[in-house]
């Protein structure tokens, strides 16, 4: 940041809590960021602002935490500290700065006999907040995961996230208050069903249970003992009504406190089951309890443009209506299973999840499957065949959603072309010798192209893609076939070819290639005693002497092509012209010598040659 700064004038007061000392929030305003037009920032300078804010208590933890992911985001996009943000990034860390200029005003006093913890997790952040039970904000923390913890599912970082809000309630925010914990009634909320119910029996049995995982099991003992020094009780409440939502997330406080409010009173009154609040909301609120696994990876306009896509769809879709009429009726085979949400955009048809006693499934029609199957694996970065349809399956249903989620995952483009296959092992490096001093004695055999559009490659009479080329080690001279069909019988017919013309090697090098590595590779090699060793593409031992001669042949081909006046199917018939053109110019200014004039002026070696040769001389 520059030297010139100064606090800015209309700083809100915060709360202090037990007390009446006066707590500010620190914030520093830079002239880079009001002039953003003029001084744009560096990331360093950004990083330096943003560590400047002073907030003890959290008042604003949820947009310094938006000002975190922003340029953390930045960071690994590759910027360095002293590269400018760009424009997208800068203007999105300009609304950090405009909302952290004015913060909402808190109460100096409350009432901290009965406080509300909320926790939650989302796949970047932990979020606790503390209320009073007038639902003003006592205490607020937001925190990256560490590095470790990203690849976690989101069971375990909602877990992990009950263990940091109960142990920052014992060791930062308790020393603060006035020593009343007589009278002091402590609830602590989680929004995740699976870890509510699994500590809730943990804490009436006194221990986790046996059949739960390592970790867990300690990270359960741990939250016993914290809930037992603090003498808190452990409660449920849906995501939509959980205000550390927004703390995990850096995105603003939707939370409708009034609803909050009276759905406390409720589970106090005993007059709402915990596990059925998502059902209830629909009566009480305008929170929806529909999506709410996705909300960790989608904003609330995605999900919401989501819930209208397949409410249309079910208006027009007679499977749906039947499942409707049938519930009408009171057939017990679809009332059991189905039942309609009805909330202020519409009647959502959905299905009571099998196993989570407190979540649905958006009943999905056929006609918008594959989009929203195409719209998930996408959103959650092409994962693979076996996450897919438990994702899909946390929030939808329609029958076959496994099988049509793993087809689709297996056949996506973008991941075949650059997902590595799971089937083949990759083999290991290995040993290559050192170059030989003698023309074709050990070569590197390997393929070029395609050189043909795939239109053009639709066309089977033209379907020439794809060039066989052999370099010589010793000479750096190349050797080049067109591959009419490239199967393994086509390629390996091209390159006996090759060899009965030139000669035969001591040694052929290559990549893992199918069609070197297939059957009928494997009984040429077998045939003719050949000695191959195969090694990874683009292996360092080889871009000496083999990967740049490739690469110079490519080049050449292309600018032939283009300067030419043929079609781009009629391609290998130039082939001849730049591979003349390759073996015939010096490709070394330490060396030169042409490649085709190192190759011929040497005689071929007894070891190398066919067995048709019998007398010595030079092969051409």
């Amino acid at each position: 940041m520059s030297d010139a700064q100064s606090p800015i004038d209309d700083r809100s007061e915060l709360a202090s809590v037990g007390g009446e000392t006066d707590v500010d929030v620190d914030i520093e305003e830079s002239e880079d960021l009001h002039h953003q037009s003029v001084s744009p920032l560096t990331l360093r300078e950004a990083l330096s602002w943003l560590a400047s804010i002073y907030d003890p208590l959290g008042t604003v933890a949820e947009t310094v935490l938006r000002g975190k992911l922003v340029l953390r985001y930045a960071h690994r996009c590759g910027i360095t500290f002293d590269q400018l943000l760009p424009g997208p990034l800068y203007r999105e860390f300009y609304k950090v700065y405009q909302a952290l200029k004015c913060p909402k005003p808190v109460p100096r006093m409350v009432d901290h006999q009965v406080l509300h913890v909320f926790v939650d997790s989302s796949s970047y952040a932990h979020g606790c907040t503390v209320l009073d039970n007038n639902m003003n904000r006592v205490y607020a923390k937001a925190m990256l995961h560490e590095l470790p913890h990203l690849p976690w599912t989101i069971v375990r970082k909602e877990l992990l996230s009950l263990r940091y809000g109960l142990s920052l309630v014992k060791h930062q925010l308790l020393p603060n208050l006035s020593k009343q914990e007589a009278t002091r009634e402590l609830y602590v909320y989680t929004d995740n069903s699976a870890n509510f119910q699994r500590v809730r029996k943990a804490l009436r049995d006194g221990n986790p249970s046996s059949e739960l995982p390592a970790w867990e099991k300690t990270c359960i003992a741990s939250i016993i003992e914290l809930a037992n020094d603090l003498h808190c009780i452990l409660r449920f409440i849906p995501g939509p009504l959980n205000p550390a939502d927004c703390l995990s997330r850096g995105s603003s406080d939707a939370v409708d406190y009034q609803c909050l409010r009276t759905t406390i009173t409720a589970i106090n009154e005993g007059s709402v089951d915990p596990l059925q609040i998502p059902l209830a909301l629909t009566t009480i609120g305008n929170a929806s309890p529909l999506l709410s696994h996705l909300k960790n990876q989608c904003s609330a306009t995605e999900i919401a443009d989501v819930l209208q896509r397949i409410r249309r769809a079910q208006e027009g879709d007679d499977e749906v209506t039947h499942i409707k009429l049938a519930i009408k009726r009171n057939d017990d085979r679809y009332k059991d299973m189905y039942h309609v949400i009805n909330d202020h955009h519409g009647d959502v048809l959905v299905k009571k999840h099998p196993v989570i006693a407190d979540h649905v499934q958006v009943f999905v029609p056929q006609s918008c499957r594959r989009s929203l199957v195409d719209r998930i694996h996408t959103v959650y970065g092409h994962i693979g065949t076996s996450k897919l349809p438990g994702l899909l399956s946390r929030d939808f249903y329609w029958p076959g959603l496994s099988g049509d989620a793993r087809r689709y995952a297996k056949n996506c483009a973008t991941c075949v072309k650059f997902k590595g296959s799971c089937v083949l092992r990759a083999g290991g490096l290995g040993t290559v010798p050192s170059k030989s001093p003698i023309p074709m004695e050990m070569i590197g055999v390997d393929l070029i192209g395609p050189f043909v559009s795939p239109s053009l490659a639709d066309d089977p009479p033209h379907k020439v893609e794809y060039a066989l080329v052999l370099v010589d080690s010793a000479s750096k001279f190349v050797i080049a076939r067109p591959l009419f069909c490239h199967d393994a019988d086509s390629t390996l017919e091209t390159l006996v070819d090759c060899f009965f013309s030139v000669g035969f090697p001591s040694l052929i090098i290559s990549d893992r290639d199918g069609r070197f590595l297939s059957k009928v590779g494997l009984a040429a090699q077998k045939l003719f005693q050949w000695n191959w060793k195969f090694l990874p593409a683009h292996s360092s031992p080889l871009n000496s002497w083999q990967e740049i001669p490739h690469r110079l042949l490519n080049n050449i081909m292309r600018t032939i092509i283009e300067d030419s006046g043929l079609q781009l199917r009629d391609w290998y018939r130039l082939l001849p012209c730049a591979v003349w053109a390759y073996n015939n110019v010096p490709s070394d200014v330490n060396c030169p010598v042409a490649p085709a004039d190192l190759f011929f002026h040497h005689a071929l070696p007894l070891s190398s040659r066919g067995p048709n040769y019998s007398t010595p001389g030079v092969c051409c």
